[in-house]
């Protein structure tokens, strides 16, 4: 909770693999870039339970939504996506 900058939290910790943390860390961080990158790499890693969980933060964003779900059917994820 010492940290003053969660958004580089949550980046370290998804180049370590450590997706809850990032999780955590990308909602502290407030930013929907952030919390972007995280789903994107929970994706990538194929970790559909957390990556479900940072879907919620940036369906909020309409703006965002399209962005992500280019980025599930450009790889494949087309269940994934509807579920």
């Amino acid at each position: 909770n010492n940290v003053s900058n969660f958004a580089r939290l949550a980046i370290t910790l998804v180049h370590l693999k450590e997706f809850h943390g990032s999780e955590d860390s990308a909602r502290k961080a407030k930013s929907t870039r952030t919390r972007k990158e995280v789903c994107f790499a929970s994706v990538d890693y194929e970790d559909f339970r957390l990556d479900h969980k940072c879907d919620l933060l940036i369906v909020v964003h309409a703006e965002e939504l399209e962005d992500l779900i280019y980025y599930y059917l450009y790889r494949g994820y087309f269940e994934e996506i509807i579920s």
